[in-house]
Formats: structure tokens, C-alpha cells, sequence
């Protein structure tokens, strides 16, 4: 759990598990206000790898013109944690 904000009268927790076989991070933010009851407000990530992803975009008709790992021109790796991937028609 960690403070996604807070404020005077209010917080926000957010919470969440990682599901690596599932590809998929699930989650709850918490919010707790001052004189209100409890809000909970789940959210769900699924996520795909590169190759995956490279996947689709052939089934949609596009292929991959360019891959880096980050918004700049850093090099994408296989040890790179994110990636810019950028498509274009066939």
C-alpha cells in the first residue's frame, strides 16, 4: 500500500498485485475523506510483451517501424523495463 495523495481533509492509498502468469497488475485505490463513507475504486492492467504486442499490430495490419526504450532514442534491450514502439500500415 502507498499514499497516491493527500490533503488536509482526504488521502488516497493505492494497493495492487502483480500477476506475472496472468500478465495482468490488479488493483484499489482507497480513498478516505473526512465525514464520507470509504471509496473504493478498483483498477486492472493487462499488459502485453513487445512480442505480443508485435503480434497484434500485424493481425491490425501494421508493422513495427521503430523500438526504444524510452520516449528519447535510448536503445531497446532485453533488459530494457519499458518501450516506445511505434507502427505504421503495412
Amino acid at each position: 500500500m502507498t499514499v497516491w495523495s493527500i490533503s488536509t481533509d482526504s488521502v488516497v492509498l493505492n494497493g495492487g498485485r502483480h500477476d506475472e502468469a496472468e500478465q495482468r497488475i490488479v488493483g484499489q485505490f482507497v480513498e478516505l475523506t473526512n465525514g464520507c463513507p470509504v471509496r473504493l475504486r478498483p483498477w486492472v492492467v493487462r499488459y502485453l510483451l513487445p512480442r505480443e504486442l508485435d503480434a497484434v499490430a500485424a493481425e491490425a495490419g501494421l508493422h513495427l517501424l521503430e523500438r526504444h526504450a524510452d520516449g528519447g532514442s535510448e536503445a531497446f534491450t532485453p533488459e530494457s523495463r519499458r518501450h516506445v514502439s511505434v507502427y505504421c500500415p503495412a
